[in-house]
């Protein structure tokens, strides 16, 4: 029969291995949010800098043949670690980056208005970026969450038996 105090160290340890489990899960849901929320956070941001380069010319969003765009969305791409790059205008339609399946990455869809500066009709420019699923960006913040409570659980749970004997 286990002694008092091994009794106690069990029951405490336990109870902290369930909170800390519910701690991480908690702690991923809200990493996994920021990550989705940044990753539209950049794609408009890059959907209003796209946009910008196609009106500075001052001959309106004619077209997708802008030297700058290439260079625009290959630094995006890699600044925010995107897989893909789509841009549609009219009838014409870029892509940068690798192409990737839908079901393996977060699909985010953004429209930009770019209003004509003659006073005509405007277009709009279509963004579809992809950017590494959130269970992929997040893998390594996951494990090293729960090495992390982990460690601190056990060693709190030999501490408490020391103390207790």
């Amino acid at each position: 029969m286990a002694s008092l105090p091994s009794r106690v160290a069990g029951i405490v340890f336990w109870g902290l291995v369930f909170l800390g489990l519910a701690g991480v899960f908690v702690l991923v849901q809200v990493k996994q949010e920021e990550y989705r929320q940044g990753a539209e956070l950049h794609t408009l941001e890059l959907g209003l800098v796209l946009g910008e380069a196609l009106l500075r010319d001052g001959d309106g969003p004619a077209g997708l043949d802008h030297a700058a765009l290439d260079a625009l969305s290959s630094q995006a791409i890699d600044l925010y670690r995107m897989q893909n790059l789509r841009l549609r205008l009219g009838d014409q339609e870029l892509v940068f980056g690798s192409p990737t399946s839908s079901a393996d990455a977060l699909v985010i869809r953004k429209r930009i208005f770019l209003p004509d500066p003659e006073g005509g009709l405007g277009r709009y420019l279509l963004l579809e970026a992809h950017f590494p699923s959130e269970s992929e960006a997040l893998f390594d913040l996951r494990r090293n969450i729960i090495l992390a409570v982990g460690l601190v659980v056990m060693a709190f749970g030999l501490l408490l038996k020391l103390i207790l004997d």
